[in-house]
């Protein structure tokens, strides 16, 4: 995908949220962690501390462009590690529907 392209998208989402992950952005946009990571170095900045620490915040100058970006207040929710499509235990509302499922 062309970098304006993903610049565009991951600007879209941080219309949405005000803070994300990496994994979640490279998640949404669907392309390589390294090309992800090199876009928000352009336009976001990671917080190397605090309770953002390793999430990604758009830098001051893109807010400044849209008020649409300074009107987002929440945390992007993040995406569950997946290991497949086996469900886990945690996916049913008792142990002995999950045990059930399993027979």
């Amino acid at each position: 995908m062309p970098r304006d392209q993903i610049t565009d998208r991951i600007l879209g989402l941080f219309m949405e949220h005000r803070i994300w992950g990496l994994r979640d952005l490279k998640s949404r946009i669907n392309q390589p962690e390294a090309y992800v990571r090199e876009v928000l170095s352009d336009i976001a900045f990671m917080w190397k501390n605090g309770d953002f620490n390793g999430k990604w915040e758009l830098k001051p100058e893109y807010k400044e462009r849209d008020a649409g970006f300074q009107n987002t207040t929440t945390v992007a929710p993040e995406v569950a590690e997946s290991d497949g499509d086996t469900p886990g235990p945690q996916d049913y509302d008792d142990i002995e529907s999950f045990d059930a499922k399993q027979e």
